[in-house]
């Protein structure tokens, strides 16, 4: 369980989130989307990387974003079904799906693909995403769990930007705002000949 007792004397969190999406060089469409809905207190964030860049990379991305904001519930494994069925005939994609908890303080992960998420704050976390390919080869799906406390930063993010981000080389990263962290991120790691977007979360009280 992820329920803590100091998480109970706090109360539930809250979450404040940005997203970036900048599209590869020579590119003015991005195949990345951040998607981020808000279910009551909870919220739901995916990062979709369509295989491959330009105009239909762009297309099925927003056939992906647009699955994801229609869906009313923090069920990952059904919303990620779907998204399977939907991308089949496709080029296909990479997903990464979080599901962040307010009352229970706590996020789950289910990821296919090369997306990626961590957790920064006093204990950091990365997830990991299954191999696979949207729309081809969907894995057995398993999510994980982590806990979310107060001032944590969750940062869900494409592999157009460099996998391995240390706070120890951005040590303000939990300090500023999710717009400033996203577009930091971006800038010093993401990759110029490969579309990079970003979402950050900011776990506040």
């Amino acid at each position: 369980a992820c329920h803590r007792p100091e998480m109970e004397k706090r109360g539930p969190v809250r979450f404040d989130v940005f997203s970036m999406v900048r599209p590869c060089i020579g590119e003015s469409v991005s195949g990345d989307a951040a998607v981020s809905k808000v279910l009551g207190s909870d919220m739901l964030a995916a990062m979709i990387d369509v295989l491959g860049h330009g105009s239909e990379a762009n297309q099925l991305a927003r056939v992906l974003e647009a699955g994801i904001t229609s869906w009313e519930s923090l069920d990952l494994r059904a919303l990620m079904t779907q998204l399977h069925a939907t991308a089949i005939g496709t080029r296909g994609a990479a997903v990464g799906l979080a599901a962040l908890d307010a009352g229970q303080c706590c996020l789950r992960f289910l990821g296919i693909g090369n997306t990626r998420i961590r957790k920064f704050g006093e204990e950091s976390w990365s997830g990991i995403s299954r191999d696979g390919v949207l729309g081809d080869r969907l894995p057995a799906l398993r999510e994980e769990r982590v806990d979310l406390n107060e001032g944590d930063v969750v940062a869900l993010y494409s592999d157009g930007l460099k996998e391995h981000i240390s706070q120890k080389d951005y040590p303000r990263l939990t300090l500023e705002t999710p717009a400033a962290i996203a577009s930091s991120l971006i800038t010093r790691y993401g990759k110029a000949y490969d579309d990079a977007s970003c979402m950050v979360i900011k776990c506040r009280s």
